[in-house]
C-alpha cells in the first residue's frame, strides 16, 4: 500500500511541475520564433530641434541619457526581459545623382549612431571625418548599398545640402539582427521595381556623430529610430498576466525627449503572450479533462487497497471490538495506520520531486499531492465499520437493496448532468478564467463515466440471470456455477467495476484525442498553405509556371495574381482584393473552389466573414454574377474581403488595382515528397532573379509540431493511457485479493468434489469474464463519446490552428489496439488470481469448515 501511495504522490507532484515547465517552454518557443520587428520595444519618433545641450558634451547627449533610462523605468517582469537600448538619428531621404550612369534612382539618408565605431567594420577606405559645413560630407556606405548602387571609395555624389564623398565601404556588425529589423535600409537597401522605369534604391549611410552640429537643421526634420531588444528565453508563463498590461501600456506613454523630441515605443509582445496563453490554457484544460478519469480510477484503487488492509486486520479489530472498543476507537486505530503508511513515504516523495524538479506551481500544485496522500487515511476511517468486522469480506456489491446506494447513484447522475451543462455552457477555459479551476466542470468525464457505470451495473445481473437459466440444460457444471456465482456473489464489486470502465474509457479517449489532434494539425497546415505547396513572389511569368508544371511530382500548378483596391458594388461600393487566375486549373488544385464559367455577366466568387447577398452586383462598374459566398480564410494570406475571377472572363482593362503579389499553388502527385517538390519549384521559379517565398504542408506541419505543447501532448495522452492500463491491472489484482478468501473456500470444496484444474480455472475465469465484457462495451462507448463532449466545450483552434475547430476523428486500428491492450491486462490479472487459487489445499478448506 505504501508503494502504491508513494508512486501516486510522485505522479501527482510531478504533473503540475511538468505543466508549468511546459507552459514556460511554449511561451519561450513562441517568443523566440517571433521576429524582432514584432517583439522588440521599438518606435520611430522625432529627435528634437537641437542636437547639443548646454552643459553636456557631444551630440544628443541629453537624449542619450533619457533613452538610456527607459529600461530602468519599466516595471517588472517586463524590465527583466528587455536589453539595453539602441538608437540612431536619420535625415529624410535625399535624391542623389549617381556618377557612372547606373540605371537607377538613388535616395540616401544620412545617419548618426553614437556607437558607430562598434557598429561598422571598414572593408575599404577609412571612416569619414567630422563635417564642419565646408566641403563634401564624408559618408560610410554599407557594403550591400555599395554593391547594389555600384558605389566606390572616392565617389562624389551631388546632393542637398552638399556633395557627398564616399570615404569607406563598411560591413554593418549586427549579430542579433536588431539593426536589420528596425533600421531597415541601413543593413540592406530597399529596392522598388516599377515596370518600364528605373529601379529606385533607398539606403542609409553613416556620418561622423560630431557632424550633427553642421547638419542640425536637416537632422531635426528627420527621424529617431530606437528599440530595446526583448529576450524571450527568460520569460516565465507565470508572468504572462502581468506582462500583457505592461506591454500594452507602453504605446499610451511615449518617451518625451529634449528639445521637443518624442519616441513612442510599441511591441507585439502582448499579442504573442495572449495568443500563446490561449494555447497553453487549452492544453491545460485538455489535460485536466483527460486526467480527471484517472482520478476516479485512483480513488477506486485506493478504496480496494484499504479494503485489503482492513480485511487483514479484521480478526484483531473484531477482538478489540468484542472487548469493548468503540467504533470511534476502531476507526481511529485504522486512521492512525493509514497515516503511518502514507505520511512518511509521501513526505519523502514530495521532497524528492520538489528538489529534483523545481518549478513555480502555485498553491494548488503544492497542496494537491498532500491532498492525495490524505485521502488514504480518510478512506481507512470511512471503510472501517462494525459491519465490515462482522462480514467475511467487504466490497460494494453489484446487487444491493441499500437505499444509500440508490441515493448516491441518483446524486452522481444529477451531478453528471449539471457538470455536462456547465461544461457545454461555460467551457473549460472560460470558466477557469472567471473563477479559477472549476471542479464541477473538470470532473465532467469521471461523473459521466460513474453515472453510466452505475446504470450498467444495475442492468448487469439481468442478462446474466437469463444466461444462467439457458446454461442449465448444458452438460458440465463450470458454466452454470460460474454464471450463478456472478449473479449471486460477484467477486468484483462496484469500485473494481468502475475502475475497469474508467480505465478503458481513458484509453479510448486518449486514442481518439491523439488522432483528432493529428488530423487537426494536418488540416490547419493545409489551410495555411492553400495547397500542397505555395510559391509567393512579386511576379511569375508564363515561363516560371510552365517550368513548375514540368517538374516530376507536380500534378497541377496554377498562378494567382492578387490585386488590391478594386471596386465591388453589392448595394454599396467597397474596395476589395481581387484574385485573378485560371479557375479551372485552380479547381484541379483546390477541388473545394469552383471553376467559374461564362463571360457575361462576369462570374465571381466572394470571400468574406459576413453573410452577404445582393440581387445586383457591379464589379468595376460592370455587371457581375455572384456565384457563391465562401469563408475569407479559404484562400490564405488575404486579410480583407476578396473576389475570385477567372482570367478569361475578365474584361480588358478591368481589375487593374495595385498589383500586390503573385502566387503559384501546386498540387503534388500521390507518393511524391512535397518538401522536395517545393525546393525544386522554388529553384526553377526563381531563375529570373525574383525572391521566391516557398511553403509546403509538410514544412508547416513540422513547424507546428516543433511547439513544445504539440510535442508534449502526444506523450501525455500516451502516459494517461498507460497509467489507466496499469491502474486497471492493480485494480483487478486488489479486487482478486479482497475476494481471495471466498474463492479459496469455493475452489477447495470444488477440488474435494472432484473438479479438475481446468474446470477450476474456468470457474475462476467467470469472476472476470462477465464484468470485463461489460467494461469493454461500456468503457469503449463512453470513451468514444467523451471526445465529442470535450470538443463541444473546448476550442482546439488555439492549439492546432486553422479556421474551424477540429471534430473527433476515430481511427479504428488505434481504438482496437487500446481495447486489445486492456483485454490483455485483464487476462494477466486473471492469471494472477488463478495462481493465487492454486495455492489452496483441500485439507485447509476442510479444516476451516470443521472450525
Amino acid at each position: 500500500m505504501a508503494l502504491l501511495v508513494g508512486a501516486t504522490v510522485v505522479g501527482v507532484a510531478l504533473a503540475p511541475r511538468a505543466l508549468a515547465r511546459l507552459g514556460d517552454r511554449e511561451l519561450r518557443h513562441a517568443l523566440e520564433k517571433t521576429s524582432a520587428t514584432q517583439l522588440d520595444l521599438a518606435g520611430v519618433g522625432q529627435p528634437g530641434a537641437k542636437a547639443y545641450a548646454q552643459g553636456l558634451e557631444g551630440p544628443y547627449a541629453h537624449a542619450a541619457l533619457v533613452i538610456g533610462n527607459i529600461r530602468q523605468a519599466l516595471p517588472q517582469p517586463l524590465q527583466s526581459l528587455v536589453g539595453d537600448p539602441h538608437w540612431l538619428v536619420r535625415t529624410p531621404a535625399q535624391s542623389v545623382t549617381v556618377t557612372r550612369g547606373q540605371d537607377l534612382n538613388l535616395h540616401v539618408r544620412l545617419g548618426i549612431d553614437l556607437s558607430w565605431k562598434d557598429l561598422v567594420r571598414p572593408v575599404q577606405g577609412e571612416l569619414p571625418d567630422t563635417y564642419d559645413g565646408r566641403g563634401p560630407i564624408g559618408i560610410a556606405v554599407p557594403r550591400a548599398l555599395a554593391e547594389r548602387a555600384d558605389l566606390r571609395v572616392g565617389d562624389r555624389l551631388p546632393s542637398d545640402p552638399g556633395k557627398l564623398r564616399v570615404t569607406a565601404i563598411v560591413d554593418v556588425v549586427d549579430p542579433d539582427g536588431g539593426y536589420a529589423a528596425h533600421t531597415g535600409d541601413l543593413v540592406r537597401p530597399t529596392v522598388t521595381v516599377s515596370p518600364g522605369f528605373p529601379s529606385t534604391v533607398t539606403g542609409t549611410v553613416l556620418v561622423a556623430p560630431d557632424s550633427a552640429r553642421a547638419l542640425e537643421p536637416l537632422l531635426a526634420s528627420g527621424t529617431l529610430t530606437g528599440w530595446l531588444p526583448v529576450d524571450g528565453s527568460r520569460v516565465s508563463y507565470t508572468e504572462a498576466d502581468a506582462l500583457v498590461p505592461e506591454a500594452r501600456r507602453l504605446a499610451s506613454n511615449p518617451v518625451e525627449l529634449p528639445e521637443g523630441g518624442r519616441l513612442a515605443l510599441r511591441t507585439g509582445l502582448a499579442d504573442i503572450v495572449e495568443q500563446t496563453s490561449d494555447r497553453i490554457e487549452s492544453t491545460y484544460a485538455l489535460f485536466a479533462l483527460a486526467f480527471s478519469g484517472l482520478a476516479g480510477v485512483l480513488g477506486a484503487v485506493f478504496a480496494l487497497g484499504v479494503q485489503t488492509v482492513v480485511a487483514r486486520r479484521r480478526p484483531a479489530l473484531a477482538l478489540a471490538s468484542a472487548r469493548g472498543a468503540g467504533e470511534v476507537q476502531v476507526r481511529g486505530v485504522m486512521v492512525l495506520e493509514g497515516l503511518l503508511i502514507t505520511l512518511p513515504v509521501s513526505a519523502v516523495a514530495i521532497r524528492a520531486v520538489t528538489s529534483l524538479v523545481p518549478a513555480a506551481v502555485g498553491p494548488v500544485g503544492r497542496l494537491l499531492p498532500w491532498a492525495v496522500a490524505a485521502l488514504v487515511p480518510v478512506l481507512f476511517g470511512v471503510l472501517t465499520t462494525t459491519r465490515a468486522l462482522r462480514e467475511p469480506r467487504q466490497d460494494l456489491q453489484v446487487r444491493t437493496r441499500s437505499r444509500v446506494r440508490w441515493v448516491l447513484e441518483v446524486g452522481v447522475a444529477g451531478l453528471a448532468v449539471l457538470s455536462l451543462l456547465a461544461l457545454d455552457r461555460r467551457g473549460v477555459v472560460e470558466s477557469s478564467r472567471a473563477v479559477g479551476i472549476d471542479p464541477l466542470v473538470v470532473a465532467a468525464p469521471i461523473l459521466l463515466v460513474t453515472a453510466v457505470c452505475a446504470a450498467a451495473l444495475r442492468v448487469y445481473p439481468w442478462p446474466l440471470a437469463v444466461l444462467q437459466r439457458s446454461l442449465r440444460s448444458r452438460r458440465g457444471p463450470v458454466a452454470v456455477l460460474g454464471a450463478a456465482r456472478a449473479v449471486r456473489q460477484p467477486a468484483l464489486g462496484f469500485a473494481a467495476a468502475l475502475a475497469l470502465v474508467v480505465g478503458l474509457a481513458v484509453v479510448t479517449f486518449s486514442a481518439v484525442m491523439a488522432s483528432t489532434i493529428r488530423s487537426g494539425l494536418e488540416h490547419a497546415a493545409r489551410e495555411a498553405v492553400g495547397a500542397d505547396v505555395r510559391l509567393s513572389a512579386s511576379a511569375f511569368d508564363e515561363g516560371d509556371l510552365d517550368a513548375v508544371r514540368r517538374l516530376a511530382g507536380v500534378d497541377e500548378a496554377v498562378r494567382l495574381s492578387v490585386r488590391s483596391g478594386v471596386e465591388l458594388d453589392l448595394g454599396r461600393t467597397a474596395h476589395v482584393d481581387v484574385v485573378v487566375t485560371d479557375t479551372a486549373a485552380l479547381h484541379t488544385v483546390r477541388p473545394d473552389l469552383p471553376a467559374l464559367t461564362g463571360e457575361y455577366p462576369t462570374p465571381i466568387l466572394l470571400g468574406t466573414d459576413r453573410e452577404e447577398r445582393a440581387d445586383s452586383v457591379l464589379f468595376e462598374s460592370r455587371p457581375a454574377h455572384l456565384v457563391d459566398v465562401v469563408a475569407r480564410e479559404l484562400l490564405p494570406g488575404l486579410d480583407h474581403r476578396w473576389v475570385l475571377v477567372d482570367e478569361s472572363a475578365l474584361p480588358p482593362g478591368a481589375a487593374r488595382g495595385d498589383s500586390r503579389r503573385q502566387e503559384v499553388l501546386i498540387r503534388v502527385a500521390p507518393g511524391a515528397d512535397a518538401a522536395d517538390v517545393a525546393d525544386r519549384a522554388a529553384g526553377v521559379a526563381g531563375r529570373s532573379g525574383v525572391d521566391v517565398e516557398v511553403v509546403d504542408v509538410e514544412g508547416e506541419r513540422a513547424a507546428a509540431e516543433s511547439s513544445p505543447l504539440v510535442g508534449g501532448l502526444q506523450p501525455a495522452l500516451l502516459v494517461a493511457a498507460l497509467a489507466a492500463l496499469l491502474l486497471t491491472l492493480v485494480t483487478v489484482v486488489l479486487a482478486s485479493l479482497a475476494a481471495a478468501r471466498a474463492r479459496q473456500q469455493l475452489l477447495g470444496v470444488l477440488r474435494i468434489l472432484g473438479m479438475s484444474p481446468r474446470q477450476l480455472r474456468g470457474v475462476t475465469a467467470w469472476e472476470l469474464g462477465p464484468i470485463a465484457v461489460v467494461a469493454v462495451a461500456v468503457g469503449t462507448a463512453v470513451g468514444l463519446a467523451l471526445p465529442r463532449v470535450v470538443t463541444r466545450a473546448l476550442d482546439l483552434r488555439p492549439f492546432v490552428g486553422g479556421r474551424t475547430s477540429p471534430t473527433p476523428v476515430v481511427e479504428p486500428a488505434l481504438v482496437l489496439a487500446g481495447v486489445g491492450a486492456f483485454v490483455v491486462v485483464v487476462v494477466v490479472a486473471g492469471l494472477l488470481a488463478v495462481a493465487v487459487g492454486r495455492r489452496v489445499a483441500p485439507a485447509v478448506t476442510v479444516k476451516m469448515g470443521e472450525r
